[in-house]
């Protein structure tokens, strides 16, 4: 299940806006706020969801970005310089979480943080393994397996990066 938000276009009903206003914020931040509500409660469906029909004990869910936030959109990208389109940390250094346990391969003990460097080309690898799946016969892959990383267990075997500029 992929979300797109938040991203462009800044929208969200506005019953999750609503809260936001009149608080001293502009109107795209407002926007925003609402946009992360909405979300929130979205996943928290989801969630309900997986629950009651048993699933959510071998479920993971990953919370995943590929870029920092666009400055200048109400964006804030923390202490990073840049943003969106920018190979300084404000454009590349993103928040991730990963939650649930899947199987004997996937323990995930709570509370570990990772500064590992995983690319998002890493995330399809790492979920086929996760599925007890192979990558073995596929075409040459960019991505790796980081899970162990992820874990704290090992490092990351990605030792490199490489950006696309254009």
């Amino acid at each position: 299940l992929s979300y797109q938000a938040i991203h462009t276009p800044i929208e969200a009903p506005e019953k999750y806006i609503e809260p936001f206003k009149n608080k001293g914020y502009s109107a795209t931040k407002e926007k925003l706020f609402g946009m992360i509500s909405y979300l929130d409660h979205s996943i928290g469906r989801v969630e309900k969801a997986l629950k009651d029909s048993n699933m959510f004990d071998s479920t993971v869910i990953m919370f995943i970005s590929d870029n920092g936030g666009r400055l200048g959109k109400g964006s804030s990208n923390s202490h990073f310089r840049m943003g969106k389109g920018s190979v300084l940390e404000g454009g590349v250094r993103v928040v991730s979480f990963v939650k649930g346990t899947v199987n004997d391969l996937a323990p995930l003990p709570s509370g570990i943080r990772s500064d590992a460097l995983i690319h998002v080309t890493d995330w399809m690898p790492t979920m086929v393994s996760l599925a007890k799946g192979s990558v073995a016969k596929a075409k040459a892959l960019d991505g790796f397996n980081v899970w162990d990383a992820l874990k704290g267990t090992a490092p990351s075997p990605r030792t490199s990066i490489v950006w696309n500029i254009n």
